[in-house]
């Protein structure tokens, strides 16, 4: 199957890189300093992954439930 991609849709796909990394930057930007209470450690492997702003999931790593519960204060 062939695909050819118009200005409208070439232009919306580097709109939504564009989006995406500017909010992976601005998360990892929060998160830097936010370490485990209990273990001392910080987040880890923090991605934005999806293809629209609709349909974007961010994904990260941390030790535990209290790094989690500093993740989630820290985000809102």
């Amino acid at each position: 199957m062939q695909f050819k991609a118009n200005l409208n849709t070439r232009d919306s796909i580097l709109a939504s890189l564009q989006v995406k990394q500017a909010m992976e930057k601005q998360i990892k930007s929060k998160l830097a300093f936010v370490r485990c209470p209990e273990h001392k450690t910080t987040v880890q492997n923090i991605k934005v992954t999806g293809n629209s702003a609709s349909s974007f999931k961010v994904e990260m790593k941390y030790c535990c439930d209290q790094l989690k519960a500093e993740i989630e204060k820290a985000l809102k």
